[in-house]
Order: C-alpha cells, then structure tokens, then sequence
C-alpha cells in the first residue's frame, strides 16, 4: 500500500487498486509486477519485462531509457 495526493494505491501481482475521494478504481496492468515504490510522492513500478515504469493517476507509463536490461542484478527494496 502507498499513499500519494492522487490517493492511496494497494497492489496485486496484474491489478492496481486506486482510493480517491471515497471511490475505489481499479486498474488490469497484465504484467506482473515485480516491485513497486514511492518517491517524492511519485509511484514507481518495476517490472522485468517492461523496466522501469511511473505511475500517474491510474496510468502506467514506461520510462525511457530505463530497460530491463540495465539492470544486471536483483533489486532490492530497503524501508525505514
């Protein structure tokens, strides 16, 4: 679960479920997405077919130049 202003996200392994002003919306993404993080109130998703995406309302827009093929190790999500 990650909040932003855009409102409070929960994830499946090929859903993403969106709370915004006392409405749930969801979203099919047909990946399966291998991890998901938040920074500066932005989501993130990562996933090893597609690479880097960002997450905007309840829109998933690959990164350019961020490929899975950068990425020769294991990402790991560290939280406080």
């Amino acid at each position: 679960m990650l909040a932003t202003n855009d409102g409070v996200y929960f994830f499946t392994l090929d859903k993403i479920f969106r709370w915004f002003n006392n409405e749930l919306t969801s979203l099919d993404i047909g990946i399966r997405a291998a991890t998901t993080f938040k920074l500066f109130n932005q989501i993130f998703i990562f996933e090893k077919i597609n690479g880097l995406s960002i997450l905007k309302g309840m829109t998933v827009t690959p990164l350019q130049g961020i490929e899975p093929s950068i990425f020769k190790t294991t990402l790991i999500s560290v939280h406080p």
